[in-house]
């Protein structure tokens, strides 16, 4: 797809055996290893409310404001799986969004979860993780305090014998070590309050400790106060305000995160030994889960931030521009301290022996479910005795294909091509260079059957160490459509993603259709741009495949229309509005130099106001003068009588003003004033 303008550096290649790991289903048949088991609270737990169990009456409800919507979707949903599109299309808002998009689960993916599992999840809030561990694992524990988000997470899960809900806290759960894995996600840093004292997170950990069997593990999900998306000036996600959290939260709020060393701490204070993995965009909505192997391989490096999709989306509200979050991570990685400052933390901790959730093979783990649930996928970089493997996988069924209006996506496990990333090196090419590259790689596109040609983006291709253009990441393919078609797409594609890399200054004219067609015209197109908008239709149609969630024959032209103009609001984006372009200090300046020039300008109005006001107050002087003479006094005495004998507009009117203006002018000549015995 044209959006996923990634490179994971897959070889294409005929699909090889399926990996021994599981590949998990959205809808779970009960087995009997999946039979109930009797848990202390379930062995303890005697009132029911709205299908859950009641066992405490919290204090302070939090409630998002979505509940009774989230409530009525819930009711009338047929496919309440984690992975249903009916449920990703019902969501109209953030609230909703977080409680039933498809990625919420994405966090607990990469973990080797089995139906062997009993789980005690703490904070279920809505269900979506609720769910995906109800379709995962055997018993499934789930406690939240909120009672009208608790009767939704048991709405969600109404169709799994194997999971409980219970109203209530952590302590109301029998101190006893009945579980094999504790899930806390997005709930830590709420359980002290906001307090900026360790203590209450860490009795929290040792409460959770305490309900662990030998050998369990603790996952735990939060956002890391240092997070990239944070220091490149994303608002924090819990107070909306910019550097909340790097600055150590100094005004207070409702909760606290984290840092990777303040997390160890805690862990380690509670008798936990702690496993970092670093999520991206967050533990949210998870794209990405990175091991700090990945991190500090210097050979994998690389990998680290060509993976994450940048910049990280703003949940509460947008962020000032202040410096580029691709960019930034890509130096906090090649200066080796990449695992301090992911955006979000996945935490196994266990208490004295190795995680069994994360296989240590494996070095990443990514996400494409922002598609149709037909087309989602799941793909795991594992490492091998030096040699790395990508097995990309369906996470609907285990089939290796799957296919819709001709769009055919094909899944397999593939080896590692090593190469430099061709954008990158389109971005930092001057011209001469950039059009022989283009050339070449549009030369190599026109040669292909057209069938094949969909992923021959530019995003798609590596340079290897002999100077090569190398394919990678070819999963789909189209029919009816023209090699030429292709083409444009990939120019299409390769004009978002190179400004977004380089500065407006580097480009003639200011949006990214004047690159468009600047870079079409060096891959051989229309050198008008003529070719933009057939380039755009197709491309909507097969995003309306791909991503939306609506069935193929329901409201087909309205999401191809809503496509295009996404498609084409990219086009219109102006380069200034680019991760290099016009940045909060060159806004500032700006509005300085607006200031003082606006100011000069005042000044110099009020130095031509106070020269006005000196020729004012001269001629009120004058007129002064003029009313105080002979003349106008005797003007004002004659003047009764003129109207008399002369009226308006006659001869002899025009005579005698001839005459009194004559007398005034000799009046103010003399200037000589008027007094009761002048003459």
């Amino acid at each position: 797809m044209m959006e996923e303008s990634r490179v994971y550096n897959l070889a294409p290649s005929e699909a090889a055996p399926a990996s021994p790991r599981e590949v998990r289903f959205p809808h779970v048949e009960m087995t009997d290893t999946q039979a109930r088991t009797e848990t202390p609270v379930r062995q303890s737990a005697r009132q029911q409310v709205d299908g859950c169990w009641l066992l405490s009456e919290a204090k302070a409800e939090y409630l998002d404001g979505s509940e009774e919507r989230l409530l009525e979707i819930l009711r009338g949903a047929d496919d309440l799986s984690s992975l249903s599109d009916e449920l990703e299309r019902s969501a109209t808002n953030w609230p909703e969004r977080y409680s039933l998009s498809r990625s919420r689960a994405n966090v607990l993916r990469s973990l080797a979860l089995t139906t062997e599992h009993t789980v005690l999840e703490v904070g279920a809030g809505c269900g979506p993780i609720t769910r995906y561990l109800g379709e995962t694992c055997g018993t499934v524990d789930a406690i939240e305090p909120v009672r009208a988000r608790a009767r939704i997470a048991r709405e969600r899960t109404r169709d799994l014998p194997n999971v409980d809900v219970y109203i209530g806290s952590i302590s109301d759960i029998p101190t006893k070590p009945a579980y094999d894995v504790i899930v806390v996600i997005g709930v830590l840093e709420w359980a002290g309050g906001g307090s900026r004292q360790d203590e209450p997170y860490a009795e929290f950990l040792s409460q959770l400790r305490s309900l662990l069997r030998p050998g369990g593990q603790i996952v735990c999900a939060i956002e890391n106060r240092l997070g990239v998306k944070y220091l490149a000036g994303a608002p924090e996600d819990h107070t909306d305000r910019v550097f909340d959290g790097t600055e150590g939260y100094i005004r207070g709020g409702p909760a606290r995160t984290f840092s990777r060393a303040e997390l160890a701490s805690l862990f380690a204070s509670s008798g936990l030994k702690p496993t970092f993995y670093s999520a991206f965009p967050d533990y949210k909505m998870t794209r990405a889960v990175l091991s700090e192997e990945l991190l500090a391989s210097p050979d994998r490096q690389r990998l680290a931030w060509l993976i994450p999709w940048f910049p990280s989306p703003d949940w509460v509200g947008p962020r000032p521009h202040f410096a580029d979050e691709r960019s930034l991570w890509r130096s906090l990685v090649e200066d080796g301290v990449g695992a301090h400052f992911g955006n979000s933390f996945l935490v196994i901790a266990t208490e004295n022996t190795p995680s069994q959730l994360w296989d240590e093979r494996e070095i990443a783990c990514f996400y494409n479910t922002q598609r149709r649930a037909v087309f989602a996928t799941q793909t795991r970089l594992s490492q091998t005795n030096g040699s790395l493997t990508i097995d990309r996988r369906r996470l609907l069924d285990s089939a290796k294909s799957a296919s819709s209006g001709g769009l055919t996506l094909r899944v397999s496990e593939q080896s590692f091509v090593d190469g430099r990333d061709f954008v990158e090196l389109l971005a930092e090419s001057d011209d001469e260079a950039l059009e022989r590259w283009l050339r070449r790689w549009s030369d190599l596109v026109r040669g292909r059957k057209a069938v094949g040609a969909m992923d021959l983006s530019p995003h798609n291709f590596v340079v290897d160490a002999a100077g090569n253009l190398a394919e990678i990441d070819q999963e789909w393919s189209l029919d009816a459509y023209e090699s030429e078609d292709f083409v444009g797409r990939g120019v299409f594609g390769l004009a978002v993603q190179i400004t977004e890399r380089t500065p407006p200054e580097r480009w003639q004219g200011t949006r990214v259709r004047d690159v468009a067609v600047r870079l079409g015209a060096l891959a051989g197109l229309d050198q008008d741009g003529e070719w933009i908008e057939p380039t755009v239709a197709r491309e909507a149609e097969i995003q309306a495949l791909v991503l939306s969630t609506t069935p193929d024959a329901a409201d087909w032209d309205a999401r191809v229309e809503a496509h295009r103009k996404g498609l084409m609001e990219r086009l219109d984006k102006p380069l200034l509005e680019t991760p290099f372009g016009e940045r909060e200090w060159d806004r500032r300046r700006a509005a300085e130099s607006a200031r003082d020039e606006a100011t000069r300008d005042v000044s110099q109005l009020q130095h031509d106001l106070r020269a006005q006001h000196r020729q004012l107050d001269e001629a009120l002087r004058r007129v002064a003068e003029i009313e105080g003479s002979l003349g106008w006094r005797a003007m004002n005495r004659v003047r009764p009588i003129v109207h008399r004998v002369a009226p308006k507009g006659s001869a002899r009117r025009r005579a005698l003003s001839r005459a009194l203006r004559t007398g005034l002018l000799a009046a103010r000549t003399a200037r000589k004033p008027f007094t009761k015995d002048g003459g």
